[in-house]
């Protein structure tokens, strides 16, 4: 690299920049991170520690991590008092009153080694352990489901709002500890730059930054570190008093009256008026459309308009949700499923049978996508354009996205979807809206009977065009009350 560039990395402002940026409360934060296999001249740890509440200022005067990636476990601590032995069992193998949020396991290469979340944390917000995917869920009374954290072997994140909720019961902080460091192959003369520290203190967060030699140890001359931590605080009680994090139900059995802001419409409904409500979150709305428009065909149509998801992909539908992180993975895959519910799963059969008659055969080839734009527009189908254009976008998003390797297409596609300017939350959010758009309009289509139309006039066409092949076996020689009409429509109508 340039001698610019590596004083400009050494500089650590862009790490620096990170970890103070502002954390949302629906926002994962990382609380365990090991570049075990980071490039040479740049490593990350990241690792955290609860710290009582009136512990706070000791643990800004000192940027020293107050927990280590060993510490964490039980242990027992011997000493002398007045010529006594003593013995006393520390739960956290600490006695400064500082607790584990991750502990590391360790178990001397004989077994594979790693990292959990607190027992207790895990308790306290009841979390669904998903050990295929190593997430820990959350389920509301209502049904909902989210995603609190993730947990890989050298990366851990919790959702901040969790966070905050677990330290005001505790009354702690906690101290998102980290060491960054960056070598160069540049000496400190050529970067002009000295050796030396400087200590920082901004609010809740205290970090040192050090310039030093490398004496050429792996062919590196200059180092830059960079130690400290970021102090999370609890979320405050409300102004009632309750504890912030704790649920509707527990505020209307706890103190009979309904929590500040009142209760939901949906929680009043189910768990007071004993009736069932549906759910207004957008994965759940989403899903209940789906459902809507499968009864609705099957009593308009006779058919699906949609083919019913089969065993093994009826995950897809399962699975829709907001993603509670920005992780590239999880978004490509509800948009696989989207388009697996919405276009994979197309009724194709029943599609031609809206292809006007004398069309047949030039759309005989059509699937997909391009035969319900076909059979609805060819019908001239109001306010097709929209959805038929969201199909589209959300297929090439697919297709340049989750299927291959990304490149200009799916730049160009994830451009019209905000993607670089939004949250991947956020941009699945406006997808998952759109997508019960289509659904909207597909129910509506449906049960307005146009569809039934179409296809019965059709049906029709295909009549005359076999009465017309009929009345030329009639002309060789046979009388038309000869002829068996139905029948031979019939095996006419089922041939197209």
């Amino acid at each position: 690299m340039s001698i610019n560039a590596d004083k400009k990395r050494l500089s650590q402002t862009h790490t620096l920049a990170e970890i103070q940026r502002e954390l949302k409360s629906n926002k994962m934060v990382t609380v365990y991170q090991v570049d075990k296999d980071a490039e040479e001249h740049s490593k990350r740890y990241i690792f955290c520690a609860l710290i009582p509440s009136s512990q706070i200022q000791d643990a800004l005067a000192d940027s020293t991590w107050d927990l280590e990636f060993s510490d964490g476990m039980p242990s027992g601590l011997t000493y002398h008092k007045q010529g006594e032995l003593q013995r006393e069992y520390l739960r956290y193998g600490v006695d400064n009153g500082v607790e584990p949020l991750i502990i590391n396991r360790n178990f001397y290469r004989l077994r594979e080694e790693y990292s959990e979340i607190s027992e207790e944390f895990r308790l306290f917000h009841q979390l669904y352990h998903d050990r295929k995917t190593d997430q820990f869920l959350k389920i509301d009374d209502v049904g909902n489901e989210e995603v609190v954290a993730t947990v890989k072997p050298d990366h851990i994140q919790i959702r901040l709002k969790e966070i905050r909720q677990f330290l005001a019961i505790k009354e702690m902080h906690l101290a998102i500890q980290f060491i960054f460091s960056e070598t160069s192959l540049h000496p400190l003369e050529e970067l002009e730059l000295q050796a030396g520290d400087e200590n920082f203190q901004d609010g809740l967060m205290c970090w040192l930054h050090r310039y030093g030699d490398h004496y050429g140890i792996g062919n590196c001359q200059t180092f830059s570190y960079l130690v400290g931590k970021r102090l999370l605080e609890p979320l405050p009680k409300t102004k009632s008093g309750f504890w912030p994090f704790a649920t509707e139900q527990q505020h209307w059995r706890q103190h009979n009256i309904p929590p500040t802001g009142g209760i939901s419409k949906t929680y009043f409904d189910r768990q007071l008026g004993a009736q069932f409500t549906n759910s207004d979150m957008p994965e759940h709305v989403f899903e209940q459309r789906y459902r809507d428009l499968q009864k609705v065909s099957q009593e308009e149509l006779g058919e699906n308009w949609l083919l019913p998801l089969s065993t093994a992909d009826a995950y897809h539908l399962q699975h829709i949700r907001i993603p509670a992180t920005d992780e590239q993975r999880d978004f490509d895959e509800l948009v696989l499923s989207l388009t697996k519910i919405l276009i994979d799963s197309l009724n194709e059969a029943y599609l031609k049978k809206m292809i006007p008659f004398e069309k047949r055969q030039e759309y005989k080839e059509k699937r997909g996508m391009a035969l319900l734009e076909a059979a609805l527009h060819l019908n001239k189908i109001k306010g097709t354009n929209e959805h038929v254009d969201f199909l589209k976008k959300l297929q090439s998003l697919r297709s340049s996205g989750s299927a291959h390797r990304k490149g200009g297409k799916y730049e160009k596609i994830a451009k019209h979807f905000g993607i670089e300017n939004k949250s991947l939350s956020d941009v699945f959010i406006e997808i998952l809206n759109s997508a019960t758009k289509v659904l909207d309009f597909f129910i509506t289509l449906v049960k307005s009977g146009q569809i039934r139309e179409i296809v019965e006039n059709n049906q029709l066409e295909a009549g005359y065009a076999a009465m017309g092949e009929m009345i030329g076996i009639a002309n060789s020689g046979s009388t038309d009350g000869s002829v068996n009409h139905d029948n031979f429509i019939f095996k006419e109508q089922s041939k197209t």
